[in-house]
């Protein structure tokens, strides 16, 4: 991305002597293409389609897009590419491949994410000298360098997709249930701390502590956010004994409140 934002209007210009309008514009419809591909990437995501999927789709496209760019002479092909171009190497491709890895060692993610981050600003210093370098024999060298970043761009998820690939099997699926879960209990535990304030509030404001409107909302919106209908009356039924015991919680308090005040 970086070697294209830097070298696309010179190397159009220079190798292929296209007009300067169609050499920004190459530019203009690589930028266009990633705003595309951040909004299509979001709805793969939610769809639950596999990162490693979506990392060897785009860098694939990204391959083939570039080698058009790189070489080829007619306009119309070029901007086609420039936009293909933008939508698989720019469009989200960097979170989704931070996701996978958090994914991978989410005991560590903090340090997985800084590792991370610090390779993208070492990309960010050394491909502007290595081109700069290449660029003085010619523009064309500096640019078929990102052709190079590609393929080992698409050696390297390869890689990844064959290491981090496991068989279905028990035992694999129950390790992956224990990992949901423990995001699940993190989230439940912010949630009672939140019922228990939300509960304070009612009390204060000698608010009874079941709201049905509020708990139809919650059970409407889960019925809307499910991705899988078939999901949807099981989700509600869990929801249903969550605000039930969230109830219960705030009833304790209640209790333990006024025996402190009758003490």
């Amino acid at each position: 991305m970086i070697l294209y934002t830097q070298w696309i209007s010179l190397f159009a210009t220079k190798t292929f002597h296209f007009n300067s309008v169609l050499a920004h514009w190459l530019l203009s419809l690589y930028s266009i293409g990633s705003i595309s591909g951040v909004i299509i990437i979001f709805i793969l995501l939610k769809r639950a389609i596999a990162e490693t999927k979506i990392l060897i789709f785009m860098n694939v496209g990204s391959l083939l897009a570039l080698s058009i760019i790189c070489y080829s002479q007619l306009a119309g092909l070029s901007m086609i590419a420039a936009f293909i171009f933008g939508f698989t190497a720019a469009g989200g491709v960097l979170q989704v491949g931070l996701n996978l890895f958090v994914k991978l060692y989410p005991q560590i993610k903090g340090r997985i994410t800084g590792i991370y981050f610090t390779f993208g600003s070492l990309a960010s210093f050394t491909i502007p000298l290595i081109t700069g370098w290449l660029s003085q024999q010619s523009i064309a060298q500096a640019m078929r360098f990102d052709l190079v970043i590609g393929l080992v761009g698409l050696l390297l998820i390869s890689i990844t997709s064959w290491a981090v690939y496991t068989p279905s099997s028990l035992n694999h699926e129950r390790k992956r249930i224990n990992q949901i879960d423990q995001h699940i209990i993190h989230l439940l535990n912010q949630r009672f701390d939140t019922v228990k304030a939300i509960g304070n509030l009612k009390q204060q404001q000698q608010l009874p502590i079941l709201d049905q409107e509020r708990e139809n909302d919650i059970l409407n919106l889960v019925a809307q956010k499910s991705c899988h209908p078939e999901h949807t009356q099981y989700m509600q039924i869990i929801y249903q004994s969550i605000m039930a015991n969230s109830r219960a919680y705030q009833h304790k308090n209640h209790s333990d409140k006024e025996n402190v005040n009758n003490d």
